[in-house]
């Protein structure tokens, strides 16, 4: 549902997201002025996690995901707590706004000045490296230990 409600194939899509409007989510939060409504932008900010504007989203697409399901027959899956989906649906929000917080550019303190584009595009690049590296020495070291593991059996037999 996270997909479809923001037209997004993977969290990395984030980094081009454009959330919603400081002030907005500022006065929603401190209890005036209009929430989201259907428009549905997230908010990125400092302490997005507990936003009340995050929350009423993730409370609409709830909604949206208990509504479908039920027009679908139930999906073919067994019933889970509101909990479950909530926290199912918290963890997309921190994956976007970490996808999306990724590509902001940083201040960097020793110069007194914000990244340029440059910068954050090699910032960005140097840690997908470095990400993939890791995953690529655990893979191996899986296929490592499955391919021991086999050869083991193989000679106890």
């Amino acid at each position: 549902m996270w997909r479809n409600v923001f037209q997004v194939s993977v969290s990395n899509d984030f980094s081009s997201y454009i959330p919603a409007e400081e002030e907005d989510v500022e006065a929603f939060n401190a209890g005036i002025g209009n929430g989201p409504g259907k428009d549905m932008r997230l908010d990125f900010a400092r302490g997005y996690s507990g936003s009340r504007w995050n929350k009423q989203i993730l409370q609409q697409i709830y909604d949206l995901i208990v509504s479908s399901r039920q027009n679908h027959g139930g999906w073919g899956l067994p019933d889970v707590s509101e909990g479950y989906l909530m926290g199912e649906l918290q963890g997309q929000l921190k994956r976007s706004q970490e996808s999306w917080a990724q590509v902001q550019p940083r201040f960097i303190p020793g110069r007194n000045e914000v990244e340029t584009l440059e910068q954050v595009v090699d910032r960005v690049e140097s840690y997908q490296k470095k990400r993939m590296g890791c995953a690529n020495a655990r893979s191996l070291r899986k296929r490592v230990s499955k391919q021991l593991a086999t050869n083991i059996i193989a000679l106890t037999y």
